[in-house]
């Protein structure tokens, strides 16, 4: 355990303005700024192989998004640095937790507009934007892990909703999300062996290299609308709700998240539901409140 290691620090300042543009209607915007320091990665950089240990150049051809050399995706060459043999062994892998000098931050503006119940409906529509500069490592051993180590994207989001009181008492209402997701880069998985005969990877066996600034890979934005009709009935003993919900009305099958690495699998979708959106549902609800 490092004893001079910090507890990360986290510092948040905010302001914001409302006004109301009509008797029924509101705007709201808010800026909040986060940053955050002293973070560090588990189990932190190796502290017994420095980085002037890593002073064998090695040069590959990058094989594109496909991983195959030798078609027309290939791209150029790719330099990057091999440890000397010198400080191979466990004798030269100590992992020290330490607080990184890089910090990270963020700018989030938000708009609001707020349609208070009147006439029977009321909505609310809002969109944030989020500017990022953060460090997808804060570990850095070999010179090529500060290749395209930084986040420096937009994120956004939207969030709509309405609902209206119908005839009979009945309830509609419908909400709709969207965001932007799948954000990555591409990297390569380079072999001990170099396909093209060129100096191996002794020490090291492999390297994956990170090719393109994060955010140079963005899948389609995720667009989630929702619909809803309820009804309540009152009784002697309480009151009885009757609903159906459709998730996903649009039945989009956009991905939460996709695989970056050059490969047979590159940009194909990942995580949960096979990484992508829920198909549509529907769902009948049944209450009662006393």
């Amino acid at each position: 355990m490092n004893p001079d290691l910090k507890h990360p620090l986290y510092s948040e300042y905010s302001t914001s303005y409302e006004h109301g543009l009509a008797p029924s209607l509101a705007f709201s915007t808010s800026y909040v700024y986060r940053r955050s320091t002293n973070n560090y990665d588990i189990p932190g950089p190796n502290v017994a192989r420095p980085l002037g240990a890593y002073n064998i150049p090695i040069t590959r051809r990058d094989p594109g998004p496909d991983g195959v050399l030798g078609n027309a995706d290939d791209g150029g060459r790719v330099a990057f640095y091999d440890y000397a043999p010198e400080y191979r062994g466990v004798a030269f892998v100590k992992n020290v937790v330490v607080n990184s000098p890089l910090p990270n931050w963020f700018h989030t503006l938000e708009f609001t507009v707020t349609r208070r119940p009147t006439r029977r409906w009321q909505g609310t529509a809002a969109f944030w934007m989020v500017k990022n500069h953060r460090w997808i490592t804060n570990t850095f051993n070999a010179p090529q892990d500060y290749y395209n180590a930084l986040d420096e994207t937009w994120s956004w989001a939207g969030n709509f909703e309405v609902s209206y009181r119908l005839p009979y008492d009945l309830l509609a209402a419908a909400n709709m999300q969207s965001k932007k997701r799948a954000v990555g880069q591409r990297t390569v998985l380079f072999r001990t062996v170099d396909p093209d005969g060129g100096t191996p990877i002794s020490q090291l066996s492999t390297a994956n290299i990170r090719l393109e600034p994060y955010g140079a890979e963005v899948g389609p934005a995720l667009n989630v609308f929702n619909v809803r009709l309820s009804k309540d009935v009152r009784i002697k003993a309480g009151k009885v709700g009757f609903g159906v919900d459709v998730f996903n009305v649009l039945n989009s099958n956009a991905p939460n998240a996709l695989l970056y690495a050059s490969g047979p699998t590159y940009l194909y979708p990942t995580g949960v539901n096979g990484g992508i959106l829920p198909a549509r549902i529907a769902r009948l609800t049944g209450r009662f409140t006393f």
